[in-house]
């Protein structure tokens, strides 16, 4: 051992040596600076012991770290299946929701539970959703109000049917639709407010007010007890509701009124919907009017 320190001294202040002797030895050494302190030369500080005590040492430690890498491992790999699962799940519900959307079923929504980017996502699906379900049905409902024109049906049956379109296209809304059916100076009321239905009877309002709404635009508020507006076309009967005149032959045949509680005004689509289903029941009573014009010229 002396031989070999001696030779590893020359190679710096530390280090490590092996020899043979009764057994294989194994040792490391530091060089202990006294000079300057004490005024001696420097000692040498030299561990050693078997080499096999070393040897079994990094036996034991190979038997501990295994098994531990292992369990590492598999830990890391479940926790990587945990979240492949969670990423892949939001996209495959999104996928599924996207072809049954491309299959005209909008009834399909993505439930939204973390805040997260998917979450972000499924809100603006459920938005488009939402959006495509409305404009579909308001299409439907005029396509059906078309069917009905073009079959001749008389104008108190599309009042009635119309009644039943914005209950369905409005579910929240309370709604009248007044139409002048027969050309008699009365108007026919159709009333829906969530499951209640209801019908009666009113004189045409008072010119003034028929010629205001007329020259109105195509949606317009209106407030009760404000000047000339009659109260029996006031949906709820209290604050604002909003308007939608009928006109057939250039003159009002009618209107759709629509209020909300608590008051909003109605959404793109919404609007949409009232003034086409406007539009549709000026072309009926116009319809009616020269059906029953017919037999009076032919006489």
């Amino acid at each position: 051992m002396t031989a070999g320190l001696a030779q590893a001294r020359a190679g710096g202040i530390s280090g490590s040596l092996a020899w043979e002797g009764a057994e294989p030895m194994t040792a490391i050494w530091r060089e202990m600076f006294l000079k300057v302190r004490f005024g001696v030369e420097g000692w040498y500080l030299v561990l050693s012991q078997p080499a096999r005590v070393g040897e079994v040492a990094q036996a034991r430690l190979a038997e501990a770290v295994l098994p531990v890498a292992a369990a590492a491992l598999m830990i890391a790999v479940l926790l990587a299946l945990g979240a492949v699962r969670r990423t892949l799940g939001p996209l495959h519900a999104l996928t599924e929701a996207t072809e049954r959307l491309g299959a005209r079923d909008f009834s399909q929504r993505i439930q939204v539970s973390e805040n997260t980017e998917f979450a972000v996502l499924g809100d603006a699906f459920n938005r488009l959703a939402d959006g495509l379900s409305q404009q579909f049905d308001t299409l439907e409902a005029l396509a059906r109000i078309d069917r009905l024109i073009l079959e001749g049906r008389p104008a108190s049956e599309i009042g009635a049917i119309a009644r039943e379109l914005l209950a369905a296209g409005l579910p929240q809304a309370a709604t009248i639709v007044a139409i002048d059916e027969a050309g008699d100076g009365r108007w026919r009321l159709y009333r829906a407010a969530g499951d209640k239905r209801q019908e009666r009877s009113m004189p045409r309002p008072a010119d003034p007010w028929c010629d205001a709404v007329q020259r109105g635009r195509p949606l317009q508020a209106m407030r009760a007890g404000e000047a000339g507006f009659p109260s029996g076309l006031h949906p709820v009967r209290d604050g604002e509701c909003h308007l939608v005149p009928v006109i057939a032959d250039r003159t009002l045949a009618g209107c759709l009124t629509v209020a909300w509680a608590p008051h909003r005004p109605p959404t793109q689509a919404e609007a949409e919907l009232l003034a086409g289903l406007g539009g549709r029941i000026a072309v009926a009573i116009a319809a009616a009017r020269r059906a029953r014009l017919l037999p009076q010229r032919a006489n």
